[in-house]
C-alpha cells in the first residue's frame, strides 16, 4: 500500500496516473471499479479539466482548486494502489467493560491486516416486564410490582448479566412476586441475597450454579422452590425454609453445601434427587406433611448418619439414599403404617433404597412390620422398637 498524508490506501486496487489527484474523506464509501471503497472519493468534476477514471480526477494545475468543506485534496504517484473495502471481522472484546470503565473492543481487516478499535459500555440498570432493575456498588437491586420475566427456552437472558461477575449481592424489592427461571444463573460472586416480602414462587434453575452464595433470606410468604433453585451452590451451608413454603421441586438443593436442613411441616411435596450431591448434609429433619420420600432424594449425601422415618410417610422410592457411605440408622416411627402405592404397584420400601450404603445400616422400627423382612430379605441389620 501507499501512505498519502497519513493515509494508507492497501485494500484492493486503484489506478492512479501521474498528476491525477484523489479527493478522500471519512465519511463512507464510493463504488470503485464495481467495489466499495472506504475512506476515497472522487469529486463531481466541477472544478477538474475531466475526470479519467473512477475515484480519480485529472488536474491540470491542482494548486488552483478550491478544497471542498469537509474534503481533503491529495496528490498521488503514478502508480498502483491497494484501495477495495476493509474486510472486517468480528468485533472482539480485547478489554472487558465493568459498570464503572468503558471496555474496549477490536476488529481485523482480513485482507490487509489493518485494525480498528471503538470503546464500549455495559448497562447497568433497565425495565424488563414488571420489574426494573439496578447495579450499585457491588449490589444488584430488582424493583417493582408483579412478577419477573422467565429466561429460559425463549431466547431471552437476563439483561443484568452484564453485572454478572461484578454483583456480590441480590436484593429482591418488596412488590416483586416471581423470581424468573435463570434469573441469577451462574452468579458465580454472589455471596448474600434477600427476597422481598411478597414473593410467591422461585423458578427453575434461579440461583443455578451461584457457587459463592453463602446466604438467602427466603421471605414468609414464599409457597413454591423451584426446579434446582440452588444447584451447585457449593458454599450455601443453611436455608432457612419458612413455614409458608408448600412446594420443593426436583433438585432444589442438589450438590449444595448445606450441613442441615430442617423441612416444615408445611411442605406436602418434595421433587427427586432434591439433596442429592449435597456431600456435607449431616442432619434433616423432614416434613411431616409429605407422603413418601421421592427417588433419589438424599443420594450420595455421604456425611448423613442418621435419619428419622416419621409416620405420615408410607413408602421410600428407588436410590434414596443410595451411596450414603456414613448413614448408621434409620429410624421408623411407625411402620405399621408404610402401605406403599395405592395401587400396590410400588413396594413400600424400593429394593434399591439403600444400595451403596454402609453394610451396617442399622433400621429401627416395631417388629412383625415390613422393615423387618426388608432388613432380612436385603441383609440389613434390624432393630426392634
Amino acid at each position: 500500500g501507499a501512505t498519502v498524508e497519513g493515509w494508507v490506501l492497501n485494500c484492493g486496487e486503484l489506478t492512479v496516473e501521474d498528476g491525477s489527484v484523489q479527493w478522500i474523506d471519512n465519511s463512507g464509501a464510493l463504488a470503485v471499479n464495481g467495489g466499495a471503497v472506504e475512506h476515497i472519493y472522487g469529486r463531481d468534476g466541477s472544478d477538474a479539466a475531466g475526470v479519467e477514471g473512477a475515484g480519480t480526477i485529472a488536474i491540470a494545475d491542482p494548486s488552483a482548486i478550491e478544497v471542498a468543506e469537509g474534503y481533503i485534496l491529495l496528490e498521488v504517484e503514478e502508480g498502483i494502489y491497494v484501495a477495495h473495502a476493509h474486510e472486517w471481522g468480528d468485533w472482539e472484546i480485547t478489554t472487558t467493560a465493568t459498570a464503572t470503565v468503558p471496555g474496549v473492543k477490536t476488529r481485523t481487516c482480513g485482507v490487509c491486516g489493518e485494525t480498528e478499535t471503538m470503546e464500549y459500555t455495559i448497562e447497568t440498570s433497565g425495565t424488563t416486564g414488571e420489574v426494573t432493575w439496578r447495579f450499585e456498588n457491588g449490589t444488584l437491586y430488582i424493583e417493582g410490582n408483579g412478577a419477573m420475566e422467565d429466561y429460559m427456552n425463549n431466547g431471552k437472558t437476563a439483561p443484568w448479566l452484564t453485572v454478572r461477575t461484578e454483583t456480590t449481592a441480590i436484593v429482591i424489592g418488596d412488590g416483586v412476586t416471581y423470581i424468573g427461571s435463570r434469573a441469577f444463573k451462574g452468579f458465580n460472586r454472589v455471596i448474600t441475597a434477600t427476597l422481598g416480602a411478597d414473593v410467591k414462587n422461585m423458578g427453575y434453575e434461579c440461583f443455578y450454579l451461584c457457587n459463592k452464595l453463602q446466604s438467602i433470606t427466603l421471605n414468609e410468604g414464599l409457597e413454591e422452590l423451584g426446579s434446582l433453585t440452588f444447584y451447585g451452590c457449593t458454599a450455601l451451608t443453611q436455608v432457612d425454609i419458612p413455614s409458608s413454603v408448600r412446594i420443593i421441586n426436583h433438585r432444589a438443593f442438589k450438590g449444595a453445601g448445606l450441613t442441615s436442613i430442617d423441612v416444615p411441616d408445611t411442605v406436602t411435596y418434595m421433587g427427586y434427587e432434591v439433596f442429592m450431591n449435597c456431600a456435607s448434609l449431616e442432619t434433616v429433619d423432614i416434613s411431616r406433611g409429605i407422603s413418601f420420600l421421592n427417588s433419589r432424594m438424599f443420594e450420595n449425601c455421604t456425611s448423613l448418619k442418621t435419619f428419622f422415618y416419621s409416620s405420615n410417610m408410607c413408602r421410600i422410592r428407588t436410590r434414596v439414599f443410595y451411596g450414603c457411605t456414613a448413614l448408621e440408622s434409620v429410624i421408623f416411627e411407625d411402620a405399621n403404617r408404610m402401605w406403599g402405592s395405592s395401587d400396590k404397584t410400588e413396594p413400600m420400601i424400593h429394593s434399591t433404597a439403600f444400595d451403596n450404603c454402609n453394610g451396617n445400616v442399622k433400621l429401627i422400627a416395631d417388629a412383625g412390620t415390613h422393615v423387618e423382612d426388608y432388613a432380612k430379605n436385603y441383609g440389613f441389620v434390624f432393630e426392634a422398637k
